[in-house]
């Protein structure tokens, strides 16, 4: 499988220094779109529809089927609707290669938050390879759950297969681009966890920190579970620390805003020589007045 290391494509509008993005853009492709085909020894470079799209603010079909690791069919919807944001995986079981570095990096980065499967958040795994069954689905379950042991998992985090319409269309509306490789015979897509609102909008795209360790920041994923819930999860904390931390399309990573940090202390400092001003004018009206002689 291949992967594009890219950050979701923004719109003609978006503002920014286009020959920089655009530089950007080819190093990501040269860095991340060419990799060696193994016992062919070629090289294959990723199509443009293995991209990642930018839906942000987009909602998925809630009516979209599926199948889980028991052969159950499930809806979307059932995992929508709660006050809970959805941590969207999509790749196939029987990769080879990277879609199980992807998924050990995202065990990983959850391991580090103390945000908890089933009352913070939902984890949700759509294999978009269609030939793929829930006995797939069951095994991959298996190995996720003994690497990531939390309560909630076991019944929060959901690993589904489909068939090919309600996959392409639910890929189509997060903006995933994937499509089969007759010549390494496996799916080239990119490395990215999407992540959705409780009423199923798309809300951010999470992409590894290294390609080499596939791991997801810990921050990255806790503060956009918190921005996805809309501040139904999380701490005040969380909520604060969002206030100075924005998403950075660049380094796609939440960076301190040094504008807003700025900003709210400029309104801190307001606000003590108010206190303090206060302070000395009420102290001086407590001052006893001298006897006039």
């Amino acid at each position: 499988m291949n992967v594009v290391p890219n950050h979701p494509r923004k719109s003609p509008n978006s503002g920014g220094n286009a020959g920089y993005a655009l530089g950007l853009c080819l190093l990501g492709l040269l860095a991340g779109a060419v990799r060696a085909q193994g016992a062919g020894g070629g090289l294959n470079v990723v199509d443009e529809n293995a991209l990642v799209q930018n839906r942000l603010g987009k909602a998925v079909d809630p009516n979209l089927a599926f199948r889980n690791h028991r052969g159950e069919t499930v809806r979307l919807a059932d995992f929508f609707g709660t006050r809970r944001p959805v941590v969207l995986n999509l790749n196939y079981y029987g990769c080879p290669s990277l879609c199980g570095a992807v998924q050990r990096g995202l065990v990983a980065g959850l391991a580090k938050i103390s945000l908890e499967p089933g009352s913070d958040f939902e984890v949700v795994t759509v294999s978009i390879d269609p030939r793929e069954g829930p006995e797939l689905a069951a095994g991959k379950r298996n190995s996720i759950l003994e690497a990531y042991p939390r309560a909630g998992a076991r019944d929060h985090w959901h690993f589904l297969v489909g068939e090919e319409g309600p996959i392409r269309s639910l890929a189509d509306a997060v903006g995933f681009g994937y499509q089969w490789n007759e010549y390494s015979k496996q799916w080239d897509h990119s490395a990215v966890i999407i992540l959705l609102s409780p009423e199923g909008t798309v809300t951010r795209y999470l992409f590894p920190r290294s390609l080499d360790t596939m791991e997801f920041g810990s921050r990255d994923l806790r503060l956009g579970i918190v921005e996805s819930s809309q501040g139904k999860v999380g701490t005040i904390f969380d909520r604060i620390l969002l206030t100075c931390y924005g998403y950075d399309d660049r380094t796609r990573t939440y960076s301190l805003m040094a504008v807003q940090v700025m900003r709210i202390g400029g309104v801190i400092t307001v606000v003590l020589i108010g206190g303090l001003v206060l302070f000395l004018w009420r102290r001086e009206r407590r001052r006893p007045v001298p006897a006039t002689p």
